[in-house]
């Protein structure tokens, strides 16, 4: 579901994929005016609701356009008026409201791609090399992570055993030494 664009590239007034704050408010990528409340403002002023205005910038879905303190603001008075056993919080389900988000298919936000490349480029980097080797100690098979210092032990158990037996072997030998001279 690419769109082409580049994270942080320019796009209208702003950036694409950044959502550009300060205290006057939120900067509009359409006209570059700063607004309180830039999902209202795009839906009136540029005939764009704030789905569609995100994904014309690449914004994060879960991200709202509204600024720091009027969302505080909104927080507040919304915890005052419905309390944790109101009929809202009854009257939920959260695997319907995630359904319904999927099904909705909605293409993921700039940020949101850079992060998920940003991931994947470390899942690979982190992945099995395809190389079964044998850890000295046990004896067990083992295909080790790339990017990974070689592992000697399978387990915090396998790796108290070889401490403990290799202990036990400097004091046989400090003891051979001691009744030998």
């Amino acid at each position: 579901m690419g769109t082409g664009r580049v994270f942080r590239e320019p796009d209208g007034f702003g950036q694409y994929g950044v959502i550009d704050e300060n205290d006057d408010g939120l900067l509009c990528h359409e006209c570059g005016y700063r607004y309180v409340h830039l999902g209202l403002h795009s839906a009136k002023s540029h005939d764009l609701p704030a789905v569609d205005y995100r994904i014309k910038h690449g914004l994060r879905r879960s991200k709202g356009l509204v600024a720091a303190a009027t969302r505080e603001t909104l927080r507040v008075n919304a915890r005052s008026r419905y309390t944790e056993n109101g009929p809202l919080a009854t009257s939920r389900n959260l695997s319907k409201a995630n359904a319904a988000r999927l099904d909705a298919a909605r293409p993921a936000s700039a940020e949101e791609s850079a992060h998920r490349d940003a991931r994947m480029t470390q899942m690979r980097r982190n992945s099995r090399s395809g190389k079964v080797v044998r850890f000295e100690q046990c004896g067990v098979l083992f295909c080790p992570l790339l990017g990974i210092s070689r592992r000697r032990f399978c387990g915090m158990s396998c790796s108290n055993r070889a401490t403990r037996n290799a202990m036990l072997a400097r004091q046989r030998a400090s003891a051979e030494r001691g009744a030998a001279t």
